[in-house]
């Protein structure tokens, strides 16, 4: 039997929430549902059990954090997380290839004309889209960076 039954909601670690919100929201066109922890309309009580649980879930003693939760016009989820504290720099780009590097992959029904609207909004593209063809399905991967 297995352990899991499926995913949940794939999660994405920002540095700026409100840079974050304009790319997902304004940008790609997902809508925000519902904002957690810090900075959202939860009293300081509820905050407060939160941040404590979270700090438990990572292991971060001190963990604050902000959460967003978006939806796709498609209804699937996405959310965002923003440490508060501790704030830490993120590091140069990642390679494609190095160790806990992710894809999440978003439907889009026109990948060039989300290409060009990316690259006018000044989103620098590592490679795409490149039509494959495997078996018959064709897909045009695109990796924004």
């Amino acid at each position: 039997m297995a352990l899991v039954v499926g995913l949940d909601v794939p999660a994405i670690t920002v540095r700026d929430m409100n840079r974050a919100r304009i790319f997902y929201c304004d940008l790609l066109g997902m809508k925000a549902v519902e904002v957690k922890g810090a900075g959202s309309s939860w009293s300081h009580d509820e905050q407060a059990r939160w941040h404590a649980y979270h700090e438990q879930c990572v292991g971060l003693p001190g963990a604050r954090i902000q959460a967003l939760f978006l939806e796709a016009p498609n209804g699937t989820h996405l959310e965002l997380i923003e440490y508060q504290q501790p704030k830490i720099e993120p590091r140069s780009r990642r390679s494609p290839a190095e160790p806990g590097s992710a894809i999440i992959p978003f439907a889009v029904e026109d990948s060039d004309r989300v290409v060009a609207a990316l690259l006018e909004a000044g989103v620098e593209i590592i490679g795409g889209p490149v039509p494959y063809v495997p078996e018959g399905v064709r897909s045009n991967p695109t990796l924004p960076y």
